[in-house]
């Protein structure tokens, strides 16, 4: 199991699962409660949440990173 590591060593490219800083979006705007953790994919000095379809969502800030499990084995 991975652990939670500095998001300073995060990588360039996603997605990875981020927490901590402030979730951003078209809707809401900021909302420094909310935590994460989240799925995201690196965009210049934010990272977009992934799966948010019907708006734009991101978080700035966050404090920590670690990497996405595999997937589970599928038997064919």
């Amino acid at each position: 199991m991975s652990e939670w590591m500095p998001i300073e060593s995060a990588p360039k490219e996603g997605p990875f699962i981020v927490f901590g800083g402030a979730w951003c979006g078209e809707i809401n705007g900021v909302e420094h409660g909310q935590c994460g953790p989240w799925i995201v994919a690196p965009c210049g000095a934010r990272f977009d949440v992934m799966g948010t379809d019907a708006y734009s969502a991101w978080v700035i800030e966050p404090t920590h990173w670690m990497p996405l499990p595999p997937p589970p084995e599928i038997d064919q």
